[in-house]
């Protein structure tokens, strides 16, 4: 995939499919960079079709790779996200609801 919109870009590697960004903010190069793809992200101004036909093809000879590649960083987001909303709750909610209101999160 080629994506130049961030969410579509989120999208695609939430999914765990291979892709190239072409990147307008700091956004989109620190999330291809924490899914371990910031070789793979062009800047959207200073395109060069020719490298990115080169890397689309390294894509897709890497696909296997690259897929289980994001298989684990999208576990480890997700565990940071949990282990953000835990805290976030333990902050926000009294101790004494804090079993009542992480069983509401979990129940969500």
């Amino acid at each position: 995939m080629v994506a130049t919109r961030y969410h579509n870009l989120v999208c695609a590697l939430k999914a765990g499919t291979p892709t190239l960004a072409l990147s307008y903010a700091a956004k989109s190069d620190a999330l291809m960079d924490r899914m371990g793809l910031a070789a793979y992200c062009h800047p959207a101004r200073e395109v060069d079709a020719d490298r990115l036909l080169e890397q689309f093809r390294a894509l897709e000879q890497r696909a296997a790779e690259l897929r289980r590649t994001l298989t684990e960083r999208n576990l480890v987001a997700a565990r940071q996200l949990k282990d953000q909303f835990t805290e976030l709750t333990a902050a926000l909610f009294p101790a004494t609801d804090h079993d009542n209101a992480h069983a509401r999160q979990e129940a969500s």
